[in-house]
């Protein structure tokens, strides 16, 4: 869903872009990923102009170490959502939870990512 929304976001901004129709699954330890993403931001330059933000994890244990899954998807929709907060928050925290929603026996999970944050927030509008 996310991909098709950037690849609608693209055509719309006239991007010329490759559409992207197949993902790239492969073997994925989400928290790891999650883990790994704050530590490059928080080496960043754009996260090194708001000390006065903590950027934290709270990872959820039972979400098992591997899964299969695009990686560079996930990565992409965490990168965006916590730049975002970033660019909002002037103080405060922001924080990346994972959390376990389902598991099935056919091996298939549902998973929750939420990037909370102490910013500003959205208008009413």
């Amino acid at each position: 869903i996310v991909s098709n929304l950037w690849d609608f976001e693209a055509i719309a901004n006239g991007s010329e872009r490759k559409l992207t129709t197949v993902t790239d699954k492969s073997e994925i330890d989400v928290n790891q990923v999650t883990r790994q993403l704050l530590e490059l931001l928080i080496l960043s330059p754009v996260a090194n102009q708001k000390k006065s933000v903590k950027l934290q994890s709270i990872l959820d244990p039972q979400v098992p170490n591997r899964l299969v899954g695009d990686r560079s998807l996930v990565v992409r929709a965490l990168l965006n959502l916590i730049i975002n907060a970033l660019k909002f928050t002037s103080k405060g925290h922001i924080t990346v939870r994972t959390a376990m929603l389902s598991s099935s026996e056919s091996d298939q999970a549902k998973l929750r990512f939420e990037v909370i944050d102490t910013g500003r927030g959205m208008t009413k509008e």
